[in-house]
């Protein structure tokens, strides 16, 4: 975790004096960089994913809502069961949609092309993922579903989190026009089992 000056590594027990031997007498700049991860911890690594962006929101400026864009219902199934059979496995896995989440949709000629929904953090955060069809990917659907739902989790109280690959373009293109601020960046880790 990676906030401006300030470099927090957390890892579990089994790898730590791993993680403190290969750290130490490094930069910053240079720990934090997947290569030397993959480097310094190689043989005990099942994936690494990252650097990810952190944004965080807690008010919308005004703005016209697009009228396309609605809050999902039960009644809503099928189209989210479509919207997840035009992505991919790896699409569906980085957006953590769950059908139990607050889940705003935007639909073209009664079609869900993109979805955006929240799940709460610790009592007080809505942390975002979107999801878009690839075909219908830069013509600003995923923008709106995460404006619409930003505000709904907003409108209850949370404060909006947005977290997306650095490396995703349109993504981290979303949370900056919303005005999301850039908090800190992360590389994830999966170990190996010890």
């Amino acid at each position: 975790f990676r906030r401006k000056r300030r470099l927090q590594i957390t890892c579990s027990a089994s790898i730590v004096d791993i993680a403190r031997n290969a750290i130490y007498g490094h930069a910053q700049d240079a720990i934090f960089d997947v290569a030397f991860v993959e480097r310094a911890l190689t043989g005990h690594i099942d994936r690494v994913l990252g650097p990810t962006y952190l944004g965080y929101m807690d008010s919308l400026e005004s703005g016209r809502d697009d009228p396309n864009v609605r809050l999902l219902s039960r009644n809503d199934r099928d189209a989210l069961s479509g919207l997840f059979d035009s992505v991919t496995a790896q699409d569906r896995e980085y957006s953590g949609l769950a059908p139990d989440q607050p889940i705003a949709g935007y639909f073209v000629d009664r079609i869900l092309v993109s979805a955006a929904w929240y799940r709460v953090w610790g009592g007080g955060i809505a942390h975002i993922g979107v999801l878009t069809r690839g075909d219908a990917r830069g013509a600003g659907y995923g923008r709106a579903c995460v404006r619409g739902i930003a505000a709904h989790a907003i409108e209850q109280g949370l404060i909006a989190q947005y977290q997306t690959l650095c490396e995703n373009a349109l993504s981290l293109a979303i949370a900056r026009s919303l005005g999301f601020e850039d908090y800190a960046a992360r590389i994830y880790v999966r170990a190996t089992a010890p």
